[in-house]
């Protein structure tokens, strides 16, 4: 015979269980997600296979701050990279030395390899961004700014 209470139980049980998978489901969606670097442009801050926990919210209440890392996309590749210029900034690199609106700015990061000399000005929502290993990344020098609509989230810590 059927009983109501078990399948009462039952009833309970299911829909607790799907509020929690919905729930871990959207806030992977939406708020954080894991990143996988992959190769050595951001040694020796991130080795080629860490594991990163992403804040993908964050830049799109806050507004993104410089040297922030973060994941980006670019054509069909999610890359993590340093955010150095932001939105209509000029950015200029004499001398490996980094120049933000033509004044000298200093960094506590460490960063591997020289950068050549250019200049570049940002139009509005554009971000110039550099891997740490100056020498083995392929970044803004080689593709451009990137525009804030292809920002993927910030980078909270590394897990693995």
């Amino acid at each position: 015979m059927f009983d109501f209470r078990d399948a009462k139980e039952f009833i309970k049980g299911f829909v607790l269980y799907a509020v929690i998978f919905i729930s871990v489901l959207l806030v992977v969606i939406y708020v954080l997600s894991f990143q996988i670097v992959i190769g050595d442009s951001m040694s020796p801050t991130y080795e080629n296979n860490n594991v990163l926990i992403l804040n993908k919210i964050n830049y799109r209440i806050f507004e993104v701050k410089r040297f922030s890392v973060m994941s980006v996309r670019r054509n069909n590749q999610i890359l993590v990279k340093r955010a150095i210029g932001l939105p209509n900034e000029k950015i200029e690199y004499r001398d490996n030395q980094l120049y933000i609106n033509d004044e000298l700015v200093n960094y506590n990061f460490e960063t591997k390899g020289n950068v050549e000399d250019f200049i570049i000005v940002l139009g509005e929502d554009e971000y110039y961004i550099m891997g740490d290993n100056r020498e083995d990344s392929i970044d803004s020098r080689h593709f451009g700014a990137i525009n804030k609509e292809n920002i993927v989230g910030r980078v909270l810590f590394r897990i693995w």
